[in-house]
């Protein structure tokens, strides 16, 4: 259950950051978090990734991964 929860909290965040449908990139989201945070949020957008409510992608030339959010 406190999966779930900390799902809904970051799809939250998420819908912030663009402002219903759009995109951002991981680092903007994990900016200042330590690296096992970062995991917790990766794995967390992998969850939300299952369910269809985000669309994860990287471009070939860069390392950034971006996140597309989806209403």
């Amino acid at each position: 259950m406190q999966i779930e929860v900390q799902m809904e909290k970051l799809y939250q965040q998420l819908c912030d950051m663009v402002k219903g449908a759009g995109i951002v990139q991981f680092s903007a989201l994990t900016k200042g978090l330590i690296r096992i945070e970062s995991i917790r949020t990766f794995i967390l957008l992998l969850f939300l990734a299952q369910e269809g409510k985000v669309t994860l992608y990287q471009e070939e030339e860069t390392e950034e991964i971006y996140i597309a959010v989806e209403t």
